[in-house]
């Protein structure tokens, strides 16, 4: 059956142009200039997903995909912006909001398209998704904390460069600690001093972690099967550490755990966390060559 997206999108042209890769795609698309436009729509309607620009008259992309959750929640929710998203952090998290695409000249098409058919499919998992076609992918896993920096180390040196090889290895060791300890093991992040480090997981409950290049760019995958994130948690941590409390200073900045997703993001081009919860929950790192393809970085957090 043929998905149908509704886009909430205040320039004429710009919303014209996604409607057609969109249609291209094979989707069928609906195009209205703002939220209360939306809503009215979607009065009639049913629509698979709904991609809604922050800023229109009227009623805004936060506002209206509020509405969206609370008349229609089977509905998917992606928000675009031509703004730094940072600067809208504790928005998102009020929101809830998981998927935010960020635009670009040209408009990065390749991102939008993927972030459509993830949440319409809900196949979310996997590093070669967000790799071309033809490139190498190897897998390797750690089953202990010994093996964190080893392998850390390992593949910074492998696919880092002079620029970024420190922060490579700094990002590395954040999520597979975070995978192997609070993901396998469900360790508290308040109890570090007490943490059990002297275990061996079984090869089923093992971290795994997948690595390649395509010559555009380097990727990750740190995959754990605990599931123990989830969206709102993710949401709340970055916003600590953007968000800036009575002193004007982040409300997480001497936070002792919860900091290794914001420092990850701030490091490298791309973050992408997928969730089935219980199950498992994968991050996905990219770093490219040249420039990315967008100045601000999106928001990729996938909930099933």
């Amino acid at each position: 059956m043929t998905k149908k997206i509704l886009i909430a999108e205040d320039d004429e042209a710009l919303r014209l142009m996604i409607c057609d890769v969109l249609e291209n795609e094979g989707y069928e698309t609906f195009g209205v200039s703002n939220g209360a436009e939306g809503l009215d729509f979607l009065g009639n309607q049913s629509v698979d997903l709904v991609l809604s620009d922050i800023n229109m008259p009227l009623l805004n992309g936060f506002d209206f995909l509020k509405s969206v959750e609370e008349l229609y929640p089977g509905i998917h929710r992606v928000l675009m912006t031509a703004y730094n998203v940072d600067d809208y952090m504790q928005l998102i998290q009020e929101y809830n909001i998981g998927n935010i695409v960020t635009k670009g000249l040209p408009f990065n098409t390749p991102e939008l398209l993927l972030t459509c058919e993830q949440l319409l499919s809900r196949d979310i998992f996997g590093l070669h998704q967000h790799m071309k076609k033809d490139s190498t992918i190897q897998c390797d896993s750690i089953k202990s904390p010994e093996e964190i920096e080893k392998l850390s180390n390992h593949l910074a040196e492998l696919y880092g460069n002079e620029a970024n090889t420190r922060k490579l290895r700094t990002v590395l060791v954040e999520l597979l600690t975070n995978a192997l300890f609070y993901g396998a093991k469900d360790e508290k992040g308040a109890d570090k001093a007490n943490w059990e480090k002297d275990f061996k997981l079984n090869p089923a409950e093992s971290i795994k972690v997948c690595h390649g290049f395509d010559g555009e760019k380097v990727g990750f995958s740190i995959l754990d099967f605990g599931g123990k994130l989830d969206q709102k948690t993710i949401l709340y941590w970055l916003n600590r550490q953007l968000t800036p409390g009575e002193n004007g200073l982040p409300t997480g900045l001497f936070d002792t755990h919860g900091r290794g997703l914001y420092i990850t993001r701030q490091y490298v081009d791309r973050l992408i966390v997928n969730v089935e919860r219980t199950k498992k929950c994968e991050c996905i790192i990219l770093n490219y060559l040249e420039n990315p393809p967008t100045t601000y970085k999106p928001v990729r957090i996938n909930e099933i």
